[in-house]
């Protein structure tokens, strides 16, 4: 986990550097909380990000002031309020990602052939370990068919 920290921190730093300042990192994981999730209220963004829903609701407070979320009234529960991420949100979403990505790609062009290599391997590894625990055994052969198969097209 340490170097899953390691690598957060790096593009967190990385993308505040690059930004207009429109977005922390808490926000943006808000932001794909909210666009992951269709029906997400306060209680899942606090919990994804590890806080009290205060804190979470500060942080769509801000979101929303911003006009990159917006809270409506659930359609099934007129008690439930839902979150949904605007256009803007989701063309900002896209850019940050974007940004990550060029991060990632920046850091792992600095690698050899072995070390890519070896990195690709890990990543197959701890994908089958997921999917084995998700799934099971009999789906895992047959998702990793379908995996190999996109891949190799």
């Amino acid at each position: 986990m340490a170097v899953f920290d390691m690598i957060m921190r790096l593009i967190g730093s990385e993308m505040h550097k690059r930004s207009s300042g429109d977005l922390s990192i808490q926000q943006f994981r808000a932001m794909m909380i909210v666009s992951h999730h269709e029906g997400a209220n306060l209680s899942l963004v606090a919990d994804y990000l590890g806080t009290t829903i205060s804190a979470a609701s500060k942080i769509i407070d801000s979101l929303v002031e911003g006009k990159f979320v917006e809270r409506e009234v659930d359609s099934r529960d007129r008690r439930k309020i839902v979150l949904s991420v605007t256009a803007q949100g989701q063309g900002i979403l896209k850019t940050m990602k974007h940004e990550a990505v060029k991060i990632i790609a920046g850091r792992l062009d600095q690698l050899s052939h072995v070390e890519t290599s070896l990195i690709g391997l890990a990543m197959d590894v701890l994908r089958s370990a997921f999917l084995r625990s998700k799934f099971g055994e009999d789906q895992l052969s047959v998702l990793e068919r379908k995996d190999y198969a996109r891949v190799d097209s």
